[in-house]
């Protein structure tokens, strides 16, 4: 599980979100006052 403190908070706000997690990066969609949000992490160094 990734993004913890995120998922927490809207968890303790009973936001209703999404998350999922590919290649150990983390991303969560939920949805604040009718505006749409997507967070997700990514790794650092990574360039190709």
């Amino acid at each position: 599980m990734r993004l913890e403190k995120l998922q927490s908070y809207l968890k303790h706000r009973e936001i209703p979100y999404a998350y999922t997690e590919e290649e150990e990066v983390g991303s969560i969609d939920f949805e604040y006052r009718g505006v749409g949000y997507h967070v997700w992490e990514f790794l650092e160094g990574t360039e190709k």
